[in-house]
């Protein structure tokens, strides 16, 4: 467990709470600001095991076992790149903790964290994002011989990713990026025009990057279905010995059990950033 050390010097009455991320219960009082440090073997070790406790390294580690000589097939090289990439993103967030934090600022506390911590770590944690994108296509490709519908399935993966690479832009649109709470006396206001902008975009991008997503998904679930549902009325799910081919199958229902959630997800977003545009 992480010690934290010399808390807060009368400003913050709350608790704080880390695992990569801060997040502070502020008092009414802005006089002074948070001295907050962690124990420099605390901070390093969570930047060293970033790749082994990251959620992905469990999977990529059976995948390797189960595959043995075969782990280089295409397919496995996504996964493998996914999990190194979002990892990447972990390691720069938790590299946070070894910063100072700047007075009178909003989280993340410096511009420095900002960028290296926050905008750096999303575009690795994006970039494996689009790479994992690109898994659906393949198992799709491996289960059906349409042509006419998987080039329709490369064309929505494609537009998906676009997005994706606007909302790594979204982190540096306003460069520098101005974090500083306006002191007036012993007052501090709170005003928040380049996060609230950034907050606009940001959140409007995600909307955008989940409807795009639900086409991707659709042209999935339309080359699917055909196979998945003959398999099961055929009751050929369980018929195979090979424990990979089991798991295969199970893998593509997965696949439309997360295009399901995403369409449960969307409006939700979409009503938080009326939220953002209303508040602005």
């Amino acid at each position: 467990m992480q010690k934290l050390i010399n808390l807060a010097e009368g400003t913050f009455n709350g608790i704080v709470f880390n695992d990569g991320t801060f997040f502070f219960n502020e008092s009414n009082s802005h006089n002074m600001y948070p001295d907050i440090k962690f124990q420099t073997s605390d901070a390093l070790q969570y930047v060293i095991d970033a790749y082994l406790i990251n959620m992905h390294f469990p999977w990529i580690f059976l995948i390797l076992i189960l595959n043995g000589k075969n782990w280089y097939r295409p397919i496995n090289l996504v996964l493998i790149v996914h999990w190194f990439l979002r990892s990447t993103g972990d390691l720069l967030r938790n590299t946070m903790q070894l910063r100072t934090f700047e007075p009178y600022t909003y989280w993340p506390f410096s511009q420095k964290n900002w960028y290296i911590s926050n905008a750096i770590a999303h575009i690795f944690w994006l970039s494996g994002e689009i790479v994992g994108d690109w898994y659906p296509l393949i198992r799709t490709k491996v289960v059906t011989n349409n042509s006419k519908k998987i080039k329709i399935i490369y064309f929505f993966c494609i537009i998906y990713n676009s997005i994706k690479f606007f909302g790594m832009y979204t982190y540096f649109m306003n460069n520098p990026i101005n974090l500083k709470k306006q002191v007036n006396s012993d007052i501090v206001s709170n005003t928040k025009n380049d996060i609230v902008k950034y907050n606009i975009v940001w959140w409007s991008t995600v909307v955008v990057i989940s409807i795009t997503s639900i086409l991707y998904d659709i042209s999935i679930i339309l080359v699917l279905k055909s196979h998945l549902f003959n398999e099961i009325n055929g009751n050929n799910l369980y018929e195979k010995n090979s424990f990979m081919d089991k798991f295969k199958q199970i893998s593509e229902f997965r696949i439309i059990f997360s295009m399901t959630a995403n369409l449960i997800f969307l409006p939700f977003v979409i009503i938080f950033v009326i939220f953002l545009l209303y508040g602005y």
